[in-house]
Protein backbone atom coordinates (compact mmCIF):
# COMPACT_ATOMS: atom_id res chain seq x y z
CA UNK A 1 0.00 0.00 0.00
CA UNK A 2 1.39 3.69 -0.63
CA UNK A 3 3.53 5.28 1.98
CA UNK A 4 2.11 8.03 3.87
CA UNK A 5 4.66 9.95 4.02
CA UNK A 6 5.26 10.10 0.32
CA UNK A 7 1.28 10.90 0.14
CA UNK A 8 1.13 13.23 3.27
CA UNK A 9 4.78 15.10 1.66
CA UNK A 10 3.57 16.78 -1.45
CA UNK A 11 -0.54 17.55 -0.02
CA UNK A 12 1.75 19.55 2.51
CA UNK A 13 4.05 20.38 -0.41
CA UNK A 14 2.64 21.03 -3.61
CA UNK A 15 -1.06 20.04 -3.53
CA UNK A 16 -1.59 20.44 -7.02
CA UNK A 17 1.31 18.01 -7.64
CA UNK A 18 -0.48 15.27 -5.90
CA UNK A 19 -3.21 15.73 -7.32
CA UNK A 20 -1.84 15.47 -10.96
CA UNK A 21 0.59 12.12 -9.52
CA UNK A 22 -3.05 10.19 -8.51
CA UNK A 23 -4.67 10.71 -11.71
CA UNK A 24 -1.15 10.12 -13.56
CA UNK A 25 -0.13 6.79 -11.96
CA UNK A 26 -3.86 5.62 -10.42
CA UNK A 27 -5.24 2.44 -11.90
CA UNK A 28 -6.87 3.10 -14.90
CA UNK A 29 -8.94 0.35 -17.27
CA UNK A 30 -6.60 1.10 -20.04
CA UNK A 31 -3.83 -0.90 -18.24
CA UNK A 32 -5.96 -4.20 -18.55
CA UNK A 33 -4.41 -5.33 -22.01
CA UNK A 34 -0.53 -4.88 -19.53
CA UNK A 35 -2.29 -7.20 -16.35
CA UNK A 36 -4.61 -9.78 -18.72
CA UNK A 37 -2.10 -11.69 -20.16
CA UNK A 38 -0.64 -12.34 -16.69
CA UNK A 39 -3.92 -14.70 -15.96
CA UNK A 40 -3.83 -13.63 -12.59
CA UNK A 41 -6.47 -15.80 -10.50
CA UNK A 42 -6.93 -16.20 -6.35
CA UNK A 43 -4.22 -17.64 -4.81
CA UNK A 44 -1.52 -16.48 -6.51
CA UNK A 45 1.90 -14.56 -5.61
CA UNK A 46 3.16 -11.79 -6.93
CA UNK A 47 6.12 -9.52 -7.39
CA UNK A 48 5.38 -5.88 -7.90
CA UNK A 49 8.16 -3.20 -9.16
CA UNK A 50 8.49 -0.07 -9.28
CA UNK A 51 4.62 0.29 -8.24
CA UNK A 52 4.64 4.07 -7.23
CA UNK A 53 1.66 4.56 -4.95
CA UNK A 54 0.54 1.23 -5.37
CA UNK A 55 -2.53 2.00 -7.22
CA UNK A 56 -2.13 -0.98 -9.80
CA UNK A 57 -0.80 -2.67 -6.73
CA UNK A 58 -4.18 -2.81 -5.20
CA UNK A 59 -5.97 -3.72 -8.31
CA UNK A 60 -3.43 -7.04 -8.49
CA UNK A 61 -3.81 -7.45 -4.60
CA UNK A 62 -7.70 -7.68 -5.84
CA UNK A 63 -7.33 -10.06 -8.27
CA UNK A 64 -5.25 -12.80 -6.31
CA UNK A 65 -7.51 -12.88 -3.28
CA UNK A 66 -8.35 -14.25 -0.84
CA UNK A 67 -5.36 -16.49 -0.51
CA UNK A 68 -2.77 -14.62 -2.98
CA UNK A 69 -0.14 -12.35 -2.01
CA UNK A 70 1.03 -9.41 -3.70
CA UNK A 71 4.93 -8.22 -2.66
CA UNK A 72 6.19 -5.09 -3.59
CA UNK A 73 9.65 -4.15 -4.23
CA UNK A 74 10.35 -0.03 -4.90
Amino acid sequence: MSNPYYKQHWIDIEPERHVAYDQILGYHPAVEPIIRPLELKPGLRVLDVGSGPAYTTMELARRVAPLGHVAVWT
